[in-house]
């Protein structure tokens, strides 16, 4: 037997609100990960030019 609080299945709900987490989060990782990237590439340059003097 089922939870049907709002009509919908316990699982159902489950996995809504485990979607709607999961994207709300996934905006700020993504810029942490692009700012990230961003970083290192800046420090690999900054060592490569460093390198070749």
């Amino acid at each position: 037997m089922s939870d049907m609080s709002l009509g919908l299945p316990f699982w159902l709900r489950s996995y809504m609100c485990c979607r709607l987490t999961a994207s709300q989060m996934s905006l700020p990782i993504y810029q942490l990960i692009k700012l990230t990237v961003h970083q290192l590439r800046r420090s690999l340059l900054f060592i490569a030019r460093k390198s070749e003097k």
